[in-house]
């Protein structure tokens, strides 16, 4: 027999932990669906991609999102993975039980419309949502990572989109 712990007496079993901890992002964009230059009006579709770079499925997540500022939430637009559950919409955007396969990835999506007219001095739209995990595996969401609008950039930055032209540019 093994002995795991040779300070007390006895033959204790060797325990060996297997799997780890969750690696993963969570990438946003955003989308002018009408092209060119966002206007007042303009459909803008967010889409949420959660990446699991880990071996091992991690399950139940979180994501949270409040619509972002000079946008109206468009009715019934959001879609999520398979077996997950969307709790609310607006203003904040909710959704539960989000499983990710190990080495996968899934997506979320919603779209708003550009408020008409946007308010004096709005240049930009900006929002950064947040997903909620287990880190160590006990079955509570007690982690918390906020979505990365600019891979390109160290740390998660929130997503934005210029809005460069209507009644506030000439």
């Amino acid at each position: 027999l093994t002995d795991a712990n040779l300070t007390e007496p006895g033959r204790q079993p060797t325990e060996v932990t297997v799997g780890g901890s969750p690696e993963g992002v969570a990438i946003k964009s955003v989308t002018d669906e009408n092209g060119g230059n966002v206007e007042p009006g303009d459909s803008l579709l967010y889409t949420i991609s959660l990446q699991n770079q880990s071996g091992f499925d991690v399950n139940d997540l979180e994501f949270i999102e409040e619509i972002p500022a000079d946008t109206t939430y468009i009715a019934a637009s959001v879609t999520v993975p398979s077996g997950s559950t969307v709790v609310s919409e607006t203003p904040v955007l909710r959704v539960t039980g989000i499983d990710v396969p190990a080495r996968g990835q899934v997506d979320v999506t919603f779209r708003v419309q550009v408020i008409n007219p946007v308010p004096d001095g709005v240049t930009q739209i900006i929002n950064q949502g947040t997903v909620f995990y287990d880190s160590d595996g006990d079955g509570t969401n007690d982690t918390l990572q906020q979505t990365d609008g600019d891979t390109s950039q160290p740390g998660n930055q929130p997503t934005t989109i210029a809005v460069t032209a209507g009644p506030n540019f000439d």
